[in-house]
């Protein structure tokens, strides 16, 4: 097993999520009637989520959308969608949508 700091390379490109917002953007109409429950599942889309649907005027609902890297994927998100679910039933939302964080339930190689 190679350690992390001796593959690949990180650099911090803020404007990438910008392009990737207005591209998602493009692709939807305003949501301004819909109630949606959204499980971000604890992991990075909270940020961007959050972002998109409030730009599209959804009513939103969110689930699991702290983001500080310790609960991703525990017991929520689309591995666990009951809570997201229960959420859309619980405040007859339109739709509910939950977000796979991570590759940690993968079997190992």
């Amino acid at each position: 097993m190679v350690s992390y700091d001796k593959v690949g390379r990180y650099e911090y490109a803020p404007a990438l999520l910008n392009e990737y917002k207005k591209s998602l953007l493009s692709c939807s109409e305003p949501l301004d009637d819909l109630r949606i429950v959204v499980d971000c599942a604890n992991g990075a889309t909270y940020k961007i989520a959050k972002s998109i649907f409030s730009s599209l005027k959804a009513k939103t609902i969110f689930l699991n959308a702290q983001g500080d890297g310790k609960a991703i994927n525990n017991s929520c998100g689309a591995l666990y969608p009951d809570a997201m679910i229960k959420s859309v039933l619980l405040n007859h939302a339109d739709m509910g949508f939950a977000f796979d964080e991570t590759y940690a339930n993968f079997p190992a190689l």
